[in-house]
Parts: structure tokens; sequence; C-alpha cells
């Protein structure tokens, strides 16, 4: 018993609560309150000063000064331009995403396998040039920080192209003898960020055409009927 005693007074001060200790609890809910707060305010001026003034002519400062907010917060949570990009592109790349898992919706389900395939090419060059503005500086940061939601998103895009050739030869559509995990990163290459940039900007390919392109490779692995 009274070693138990002895215990109880080594345990029962550790678990009181003091109003101290109430404080600082609620101190600590309150700051990352306002860093929630904080960070989505700053997405929704960047995305705003973005649409009005363009991606490149919209600077750190006009940000922060705009959001009423420090510099030092602004960049606590973002060290750069490119990293806010990348943050504004991961809700719009949700959505393309579950667009794709979906199997393009109503539309897909009117369609064959192959048809399947066409829709996520079609989908992902119209992606790529509705956020063509937030691309490249999401891209620079993911060079220059190496950045792992880059590196899973681009695995589940690939997964998903996977996905769909399976599902094509499967139905009879493509070749029978189709290395898929070749195609498979054929595939992803042809739809990346960097030569959508270049075809689109430095060579001035229409999307149309970028389109056809694709589709026009993807037509060496169709069966012959």
């Amino acid at each position: 018993m009274d070693n138990l005693k002895g215990r109880a007074g080594e345990i029962l001060p550790a678990l009181v609560t003091t109003p101290a200790d109430l404080k600082q609890s609620r101190q600590k809910r309150e700051e990352r309150s306002d860093a929630v707060q904080n960070r989505l305010k700053i997405l929704e001026v960047a995305k705003a000063l973005f649409a009005k003034n363009g991606v490149e002519k919209v600077t750190m400062t006009e940000i922060a000064e705009t959001a009423c907010i420090g510099k030092g917060t602004l960049y606590r949570h973002f060290s750069y331009k490119g990293e806010l990009c990348l943050a504004l592109l991961q809700e719009t790349s949700r959505a393309f995403q579950n667009d794709v898992l979906s199997g393009f919706g109503e539309e897909g389900r009117r369609t064959t396998a192959l048809g399947r395939l066409y829709l996520y090419v079609d989908r992902s060059i119209d992606f790529m040039e509705q956020n063509h503005a937030l691309l490249r500086p999401a891209l620079e940061n993911a060079s220059a920080q190496h950045n792992t939601d880059q590196l899973v998103a681009y695995a589940s895009m690939r997964l998903l192209g996977a996905v769909l050739l399976k599902e094509a030869v499967a139905s009879g559509e493509c070749r029978s003898d189709l290395d898929i995990e070749y195609m498979t990163d054929a595939l992803q290459g042809l739809l990346g960020i960097e030569l959508f940039i270049y075809q689109r900007q430095a060579i001035g390919l229409s999307v149309d055409r970028l389109k056809a392109g694709v589709r026009q490779v993807l037509e060496g692995i169709v069966t012959k009927s």
C-alpha cells in the first residue's frame, strides 16, 4: 500500500493540468489555426494575382502585401514562387486524376477501352494547356527540390496509363504482344510537361496537333483489322 501511495505521488503530479498548461495548449491550437488560414489566404491571393497579371509578372513581395502578411510568414509556407505554383496545381491535379480513375464518367462509359486511352491523351494535354502558366515554375521547383509530390504524381499517372493500356490489350483493340511496361513510360514521355512546354511555346504547335500526334504514335499498337 505504501509503495502504491509512493507511486501515486510520482504519477499524479504529471497528470495534473495547470492553468499555464491550458493556456499554452490553447496558444498552440491558435497558432496552428492561424497557419492554416494564412496558407489558404496566400493561395487565394496568389491565384487571383496570377489570373490578373500573369504568373511571371507577380512577385512574392506583391503576394505578401496583397495578402496583408509579412514576408517571413509567406516564406515559411512557400520558399519561392515555384512551390506556390505547385500547391495551386495539386488541387486541379487531384480533380484530373479523379476524372481518369472514374473512367471519364459518362463519356468513358459510352466508348471502348481504346477510346478511354485516347480520352486519357486528350484530357492530359487539355490539363497542361489549362495550367501551362503554373507548370513551368512548378517544374523548376521540382527540379531544384527533387519534389516528392511530383514523383508521386508521376507514379500515379504512370499507373493510370498502364491500366488503360492493359484494358485496351485485354479488349483485343491493342496488340497482344505489346510491351506494356515500356509503352507506359513511352506514353508518359509523350505527355510530359517539358515536351509540352517546348512544343507549345518554342515550336508553336497547336493543342489539336499535339493530340493528333500522340494518336498517330498509338496507332502503331492498335490491332489491325
